[in-house]
Order: C-alpha cells, then structure tokens, then sequence
C-alpha cells in the first residue's frame, strides 16, 4: 500500500490520467489487508483521500472542490492517529475555505494544527499555519506567519522558509462569491 500511493503521488506530478488507476489499486489493497493496524489503517485512509482530493482540487472547478470536501468529510471524526486526524482536518480547512465556510475553516485549520503537534510532525504544523495565513485576513496573519517562519528557520527547511515569505506577498483573500 505505501509504495503504491507513492507511486501514485509521482504519477500525479506527470500524468492525471493515471492518478485514478493506481489510487483504485491502494483502495482494492486496504479492501484486502485484513491484519492492519486500527492507527495505520485511519492513516492508509486519510492518505488515500488526500491524494483523491488532490486530483479533484487540482481541477480547479466547484464540482471538484465539492466532491474533494466529501472526501475529507467522510473520514471517520475520532482522532485515532494524530497523522490522520491532521490529514483530515487539514483537508476540511482547504475545503471550507474553498466553499467560502472561514469560521469551519479556520477551526479546521487550527485542529490540523493542534493534530500535528501532538504527533510531533513540526512541519505539517508549519503548513497548517500557512493555511491559517490563507483563511485569516491580511492584518490577522501576522502571528501565525511569524510562527511559521520561526518553525521553519529551526528546521532550516528552505522550502517551507520559501512557502512563508510566498504566503506574506499573497494579496488579500478573495471570497468563491467575489
């Protein structure tokens, strides 16, 4: 399973087409994995609805974004494993940002948040903040930006360092209805 959804993570950078075939292996092989553990098994899930959701997003339509959302809201609600639950959430957040829900986005935003520190994964927290950045007004980033730029220079991760000072130049956030 996990070489399969890597494998369709390096299809979905070259070729869409393919996306969906390989992702429908992964499914058919959790359909069949029957000793896997309840904690590796809610992320195998979450990890297969991210990179379904991806695909849909990346169609850059309201159905797509529609669709991706239910994907996101169709994982189980318990935290069975910080990973999931930020995979999850993390999720929600782009998808209520995307349908104009900022309240629901914002508190999704902030439970991936809260998911990744609890599991330790610093960086996946940087990229929740960054998703704060999106949903929050231009005079409300400020915290959270600094907070992950601050993360992302102990890490002396220069992508993330990158993705920050992108996420201070962006304009202001402009509503679906706008």
């Amino acid at each position: 399973m996990e070489i399969a959804l890597v494998e369709a993570y390096l299809v979905s950078r070259t070729a869409d087409q393919h996306v969906q075939a390989r992702l429908d292996e992964v499914e058919a092989l959790m359909r069949r994995a029957t000793a896997l553990d309840p904690a590796d098994a809610c992320c195998f899930r979450a990890r297969l609805a991210d990179q379904r959701a991806h695909a849909l997003n990346r169609l850059g339509t309201d159905e797509g974004y529609r669709r991706a959302l239910a994907l996101y809201e169709a994982l189980p609600a318990d935290d069975v494993h910080p990973f999931a639950s930020y995979r999850r959430d993390a999720g929600l957040a782009y998808g209520y940002l995307r349908a104009g829900r900022l309240d629901e986005a914002l508190a999704a935003a902030r439970r991936a948040c809260e998911h990744a520190g609890d599991g330790g994964y610093v960086r996946l927290r940087v990229m929740g903040l960054l998703m704060q950045a999106k949903i929050l007004t231009r005079a409300d980033t400020s915290e959270v930006l600094g907070r992950a730029q601050a993360i992302a220079a102990r890490l002396e991760d220069q992508e993330l360092l990158l993705r920050v000072a992108r996420a201070r130049d962006l304009p202001p956030r402009r509503l679906p209805s706008e």
